[in-house]
């Protein structure tokens, strides 16, 4: 836990097929090293998500490919992230920034209350976004674990206490205190959009 925050902190470690190494979490360093970044400031509040990718056939300064903040105003963090066959990493994670960086996002306003979940996909440069979203409704909503199929459709899971979190789909429809949810996001050269949502308590 770089950051050192109270919060309770899952980092998520990914390898794709040639052996690289992608990882994710928290920071609240401004002098994080950062290389090929897409964001190279730290973005403000208590910490920042940050996404890197490593070589670890290298050492020194050469073995890191990329490593970019990611992250706004408020409290940014990623939980998880998963890794595609062609080396766009995609990572789950919560924020409370209101100006958290969006790109074809499918929800592209903050939904309110603490935190909204967050899916980010970073190009396999790592200095460019793929897509990122907010997902989430006005009260409390985390993204924990992701994964990746082999046509770029996306997989979240997390919990909300939202009770209009957004579904579609759904094999649950009604909020119970708090809710796990499962989420499917289908990625699309230049869009995201949320073919099925399910929630479950």
């Amino acid at each position: 836990n770089e950051g050192g925050s109270a919060d309770s902190f899952v980092g998520g470690v990914a390898i794709d097929g040639l052996g690289y190494v992608y990882v994710t979490g928290e920071t609240k360093s401004g002098d994080f090293p950062v290389k090929n970044a897409y964001q190279v400031d730290y973005g403000g509040g208590g910490f920042d998500a940050f996404i890197a990718k490593l070589n670890p056939t290298q050492t020194g300064d050469i073995s890191l490919i990329y490593s970019t903040y990611l992250g706004g105003v408020g409290d940014d963090i990623g939980y998880n992230i998963a890794v595609n066959g062609s080396g766009n990493a995609y990572v789950a994670g919560h924020t409370s920034s209101t100006n958290f960086p969006l790109k074809y996002a499918y929800q592209t306003d903050f939904g309110g209350g603490a935190l909204d979940a967050f899916v980010t996909g970073v190009a396999v440069t790592g200095n460019s976004l793929l897509v990122s979203t907010y997902l989430g409704g006005t009260a409390i909503d985390g993204a924990n674990d992701i994964a990746v199929d082999n046509v770029d459709n996306v997989y979240v899971t997390g919990q909300t206490t939202s009770d209009n979190f957004p579904i579609q789909n759904p094999y649950d429809n009604e909020l119970s205190d708090v809710d796990g949810f499962v989420t499917k996001l289908a990625v699309m050269s230049s869009q995201i959009y949320l073919p099925v949502i399910t929630k479950s308590n």
